[in-house]
């Protein structure tokens, strides 16, 4: 997993888009000083989007309102909601702004969250006379059912589990209820919950990618870059935006006989639906 401010900067630099990047010091509620601020011009980061990603402080971004030369330091338009320190790192950026990122992120994360699925396994507990069992959350194909051992790992030593470890598709059915959420239903004409209780199942299968928070899958990470930054290309105009933009749209859809990476991370379900 990787944090979602990780990608502003492989974004950035494949829109050659970083300006300037470093560690702010001697920080206030409207400025901070770098070293890496070294330009003679004072009009030179005047109106830039300064991002900071790491450190306290990390995911704010202002707008930079003057800057003084000698001294190398920036005063931004707005006032911080949390004072950086001393390790805050920081970029200012050239072309674009952090809310233009944000909406590239977003839409390449909608887009993943369309096509990827991973594996996923889930686990419930029978019960005797209980046929029917809420769906592990975040599941959304499910392709097995297996009886595992409640406590070690040796199969044979369980004569029931011995006998069926895997429960025939037969035996069970993905319904809705009336509250809109998905149970397992196990048919009493197949199968006596009571020679199963107290038993574990786990339910293997295949789940959508986990976006929440500040998180991004490896699985999934060089898709959201490569997507952003084609979406953020296409923005400009200009024969260089134009070559950028194809240039990352090869990468996602692939060329000649090259996958692209779109194909690498398309997953088709396999088994019951669950949603």
């Amino acid at each position: 997993m990787s944090e979602t401010v990780s990608l502003y900067e492989s974004i950035a630099r494949n829109l050659g888009d970083v300006l300037v990047k470093g560690v702010a010091t001697n920080c206030t509620g409207t400025a901070f000083q770098s070293s890496v601020l070294i330009n003679r011009d004072a009009l030179a980061f005047n109106g830039k989007d300064c991002y900071f990603y790491s450190g306290l402080g990390a995911g704010q971004s202002r707008a930079v309102g003057s800057f003084d030369p000698a001294n190398r330091r920036i005063i931004v338009e707005d006032t911080f909601g949390t004072i950086a320190t001393i390790n805050t790192s920081f970029m200012i950026f050239d072309k674009f702004t952090t809310e233009d990122y944000e909406s590239a992120m977003n839409r390449a994360i909608g887009k993943a969250k369309l096509i990827a699925l991973q594996e996923f396994v889930g686990t419930i507990a029978l019960v005797a006379t209980q046929y029917d069992y809420a769906v592990p959350s975040g599941m959304e194909y499910i392709d097995g059912i297996r009886l595992v051992p409640s406590s070690g790992s040796d199969y044979a030593n369980v004569d029931t589990i011995r006998r069926v470890v895997e429960l025939p598709m037969r035996w069970w059915a993905v319904n809705g209820n009336q509250g809109g959420s998905r149970l397992i239903i196990f048919d009493s004409r197949y199968v006596n919950m009571d020679n199963y209780a107290g038993m574990i199942c786990r339910v293997e299968g295949q789940s959508k990618y986990d976006f929440a928070g500040t998180q991004i899958n490896a699985g999934v990470e060089e898709y959201v870059i490569q997507y952003a930054s084609m979406v953020m290309s296409g923005q400009k105009e200009g024969k260089e935006w134009d070559r950028r933009f194809y240039m990352f749209r090869d990468e996602l859809k692939g060329r000649g006989n090259d996958m692209g990476l779109e194909t690498t991370i398309t997953n088709y379900g396999r088994g019951r639906k669950v949603r």
